[in-house]
């Protein structure tokens, strides 16, 4: 009987549409009434009016971007159904596309930022970044700090396919003296499971990087390590390095014979030829010196290295009529190559000709103002020519000419001296101590000690500077820094054993030459020096003196019985 009642006053209700037909107004018998929504039609409106409202956003962006910002690349469907990565991937490749074009016309500032909004959009464009790399150091920012972070970040995507691109961020890590940062990538892709995605030849860069920086810095086993771990020896490069770490250990001889026998391995090559004239030059043998000179000259007529390699033996021969022609003749024909002049002012310096390193130091300045006039990159950087210039007046021991030469460089181009503050530093020192300036010299010193960013490399060729003044008390001191700042350098524990034998130094000479035996390959001309000097009177007073000899002679009688000339 309800329900008959329920139905009847339902059947009386009468409904009147409102909202254009999104609600209804029911009015019942008894005159209540009730708004009522009608959600299926209200939920079709919705969805009707997002999708007008999205594709009418999706429409307008399109069209900014198309016409607005004459992105042509721009696809609707990216827009639409915010394909995120694939519009700013193509939007980034835009960017790039402009920046180039930028560069053809050489608007630098508005390439700069195209390539740095490129490279925020598309990460993985290994070009965008070099080129953005390049704007950060190369062309007007200086900052190659910056521009080893946007490299490096593109490292994930280059170690699988571009070995050029990895190449080139691992030289200017190297260039701007950055051995541990070296180190710490070369590792992370050798030993992580970052290297997994490395192609095999890559891979085998950052081996041959990573055992360089180790000899750089006088790490000698941990280089010869990595040489063998990845076998690098059976590469040109590889053998250049492993003859490179014989003769840093001492080893002249069995480097000179190492690099003998890669010659017949490796054929006619020019950085083989190259390294064995300078290895006889240096070992006094000039003859075999000029041999492979002519060779070079032979195996490619357009190196400048070998005319410039030649006018050492010219030198040695007394021909300086010749050497003045030769010189003359390869400034005229490469004066726009920064390699061969800065080889020549390396010539230079060695010889002490100041004239020659000032003419040299010009020709940088001018080729600068030539380059930055023409819109391109400077390739010659003036302030290592400066400090050159300085070292070739040391090495004519013209200490006052130096110190002034350096007092004026300081006054008039502080900006150039700043990243080579360290350089400075260190042969103001030597200045000082050309001109009798003990307070002076120290000064200089214990700042190059004390500076944050010294490393041991730096203080051992500061230090080898100084024993060609004869300053041994001073390189001693650098050389003992050395080693304290890395107990592993090998390089600074041999000179620092060297010097303290040359001063009668007896305090820690048992310690280092126990550690120098743990050594793979300890120099045996400096072992038998060691042997020699402390069978002496003079170092009668070193402790455990007699346990010291007695592990000396056991290593050479055992080194003399087992040496080998390869690894």
């Amino acid at each position: 009987m309800a329900d008959e009642t329920s139905s009847t006053s339902r059947a009386k209700e009468t409904v009147t549409p409102i909202w254009h037909g999104l609600a209804a107004v029911h009015k019942q018998p008894n005159g209540v009434k009730r708004v009522r929504l009608r959600w299926m039609r209200l939920g079709g409106l919705v969805v009707i009016a997002g999708v007008a409202i999205w594709m009418t956003v999706a429409l307008g962006l399109y069209l900014w971007f198309k016409l607005g910002r004459g992105f042509q690349n721009e696809q609707f469907a990216d827009v639409l159904f915010f394909r995120y990565e694939e519009h700013n991937h193509k939007l980034g490749e835009y960017f790039l596309q402009m920046g180039d074009l930028h560069m053809q016309n050489h608007r630098l500032p508005e390439a700069f930022n195209a390539y740095r909004l490129g490279v925020m959009k598309a990460p993985e464009s290994l070009h965008g970044r070099e080129m953005l790399a390049d704007f950060y150091y190369i062309y007007y920012r200086n900052d190659l700090a910056r521009s080893l972070v946007v490299l490096e970040e593109g490292l994930p995507y280059a170690v699988g396919k571009d070995r050029e691109y990895v190449n080139n961020y691992l030289l200017r890590l190297q260039q701007g003296h950055f051995p541990d940062k070296l180190i710490e990538v070369c590792q992370k892709y050798l030993d992580t499971p970052a290297g997994k995605a490395c192609l095999p030849d890559i891979q085998m860069l950052f081996a041959l990087n990573l055992a360089q920086a180790y000899i750089d810095q006088g790490r000698f086993d941990d280089g010869e390590t990595i040489i063998d771990r990845y076998k690098l020896d059976q590469t040109l490069d590889g053998t250049m390095l492993a003859s490179r770490l014989l003769w840093e250990r001492g080893r002249l001889r069995e480097a000179t014979a190492y690099l003998e026998k890669a010659h017949d391995r490796f054929g006619n090559n020019d950085y083989i030829f190259g390294l064995l004239s300078r290895y006889y030059r240096d070992m006094g043998d000039i003859d075999k010196s000029y041999e492979y000179i002519i060779k070079r000259q032979l195996n490619n007529p357009s190196n400048a290295m070998p005319s410039i390699e030649m006018l050492y033996i010219l030198m040695k021969t007394g021909e300086r009529a010749t050497v003045a022609q030769k010189v003359d003749v390869l400034i005229d024909q490469f004066h726009s190559d920064p390699s061969a002049m800065s080889y020549l002012d390396d010539f230079a310096m060695d010889q002490g000709d100041v004239d020659l390193s000032r003419r040299l130091y010009q020709n940088a300045q001018r080729e600068v103002a030539l380059q930055v006039k023409a819109g391109r990159p400077e390739t010659f950087d003036v302030a290592s020519y400066a400090l050159v210039t300085a070292q070739a007046y040391l090495a004519k021991l013209d200490y006052l000419g130096a110190r002034n030469f350096l007092d004026d460089l300081d006054q008039e181009k502080p900006h150039w001296l700043q990243p080579n503050r360290i350089q400075f530093d260190s042969l103001r020192a030597l200045a000082d101590y050309g001109l009798n300036r003990p307070d002076l010299t120290t000064m200089y010193l214990d700042r190059l000690i004390k500076a944050d960013n010294t490393r041991p490399d730096t203080l051992i060729a500061v230090a080898n500077r100084f024993l060609t003044h004869n300053a041994t008390d001073e390189a001693q001191r650098l050389f003992q820094a050395a080693y304290q700042l890395d107990p592993h350098n090998q390089a600074a524990l041999a000179q620092l054993i060297i010097a303290d034998l040359a001063l009668g130094n007896s305090e820690h000479m048992s310690e280092n030459i126990f550690n120098l035996l743990k050594t793979r390959r300890p120099p045996l001309e400096l072992l038998y020096d060691a042997y020699r000097e402390l069978g002496s009177d003079r170092f009668i007073f070193v402790p455990d003196r007699e346990s010291l000899l007695a592990a000396i002679d056991g290593y050479i009688q055992n080194a003399t019985k087992t040496r080998r000339t390869d690894f």
